[in-house]
């Protein structure tokens, strides 16, 4: 099947600063909030119930256009059932179309959604507005009621049936989204949520960076699951800056943040995340070097380095491996964990590179195995920790 080609732009973030702002307020032109906004909507809204239709009946066409505009930012935190009320006596497909691109450009306003939830769940203009943009009414009504709005259109995008629009311009088009609107904007700010590996390779790792930066708690979870479900360990290890933003952003894994980040996520997938970030810490300790190669096909429970000794201490479930960093890189340290806390542990902040080394030579009989970086020694750790079955491989 050949791979479908979505369009991501590449200075997604840059675009929506600049175009975003200038273009809601080219698109609120006789929606802005005035004095004489402010005027008409009091008079609407002050009117009695049973006064609705006669001054609906009252509004000229232009009046008409200018309320299904102003409904979905209501800049004066007025309740809006009267005026939806009015509305709905002169609904028609011109003032349909005027709410429908008003709203596009503020889409979170939960009275006006609503309102459109009752109209595309009703035969009228609406349904047939959203029959010309090819989606069904409860389609849409669901896309209201899944609180991300931008999301939800992706999901139909990305899992319909589409014209002969391939990219996802075309797409977007073809479900009646206006280009350069502000859920234009957004809906492809949140593709990056559902898309597929060639989309992420097509976009640089800055830019994906940007975007992640922008995103909530929400968004970046869905992003989070789906980067890891589209790519290998091998394909995540090449995008060192997300694993650090992610890093600081998440937690680590006894952290609160962290529990909460993957609350209901698959043991499986929560392993994965934690292996990414693993092999993410050991290419930055070892600079992607041969011990780098070596260390990072392991599955461990942390990977931590200390600054002031310099050393990297790779905790497997019942030992440790210690690698000493700097220019002599020194003997490889294997420990169990009890003997480790016992000789070594409180060490590893008190004693700096070289005279921790002295240290490890001096008590290295309390060590399972120590071997300096010369011969076959990757072959002989790597059949040491599986014969005793001390370690987990990985595959990358």
């Amino acid at each position: 099947m050949p791979q479908e080609y979505i369009y991501i732009p590449e200075n997604i973030i840059e675009a929506r600063k600049k175009i975003v702002p200038a273009n809601r307020q080219k698109k609120k032109d006789g929606f802005a909030a005035t004095e004489e906004l402010e005027q008409f909507v009091g008079k609407l809204n002050g009117y009695s119930a049973d006064m609705l239709k006669a001054a609906a009946l009252s509004l000229s066409a232009e009046e008409v256009d200018t309320l299904a505009g102003y409904l979905p930012y209501n800049y004066y935190a007025v309740s809006q059932k009267k005026l939806f009320g009015i509305l709905r006596y002169r609904l028609d497909d011109r003032s349909i179309r005027v709410l429908f691109r008003q709203w596009q450009e503020e889409f979170n306003n939960p009275e006006c959604n609503a309102f459109l939830k009752e109209m595309a769940l009703s035969e009228g203009p609406f349904q047939r507005l959203l029959q010309k943009c090819h989606i069904r009414g409860d389609v849409f009504a669901g896309i209201l009621d899944s609180g991300q709005i931008p999301i939800g259109y992706d999901e139909q995008l990305i899992g319909g049936k589409y014209s002969n629009g391939e990219d996802f311009e075309k797409r977007l088009r073809y479900f009646g989204v206006a280009q350069g609107s502000y859920l234009d904007i957004e809906c492809k700010r949140a593709l990056l949520t559902f898309c597929g590996k060639t989309e992420y390779f097509s976009c640089s790792q800055d830019n994906l960076l940007d975007i992640l930066r922008t995103y909530d708690r929400f968004m970046l979870r869905k992003f989070v699951l789906n980067f890891m479900d589209k790519l290998s360990l091998s394909e995540l290890q090449a995008y060192p800056a997300l694993a650090s933003y992610l890093r600081q952003v998440i937690g680590h894994r006894n952290s609160r943040t962290f529990k909460a980040f993957f609350e209901g996520v698959p043991e499986k997938e929560v392993q994965k995340y934690i292996d990414w970030i693993h092999i993410y810490k050991i290419n930055s300790y070892f600079r992607e070097d041969v011990r780098s190669r070596f260390w990072k096909q392991f599955r461990y429970q942390n990977v931590l380095r200390y600054p002031l000794s310099d050393v990297v201490v790779m905790e497997f479930e019942t030992c440790v491996a210690v690698e000493f960093l700097g220019e002599k890189p020194g003997t490889i340290y294997l420990c169990e964990k009890e003997k480790f806390t016992t000789y070594f542990y409180d060490k590893l902040d008190a004693m700096d590179n070289e005279d921790l080394q002295d240290y490890f030579k001096l008590h290295k009989d309390q060590c399972i195995e120590y071997r300096n970086h010369t011969g076959r020694w990757q072959s002989h750790i790597s059949s040491l920790l599986i014969r005793r079955r001390l370690a987990e491989k990985i595959k990358i």
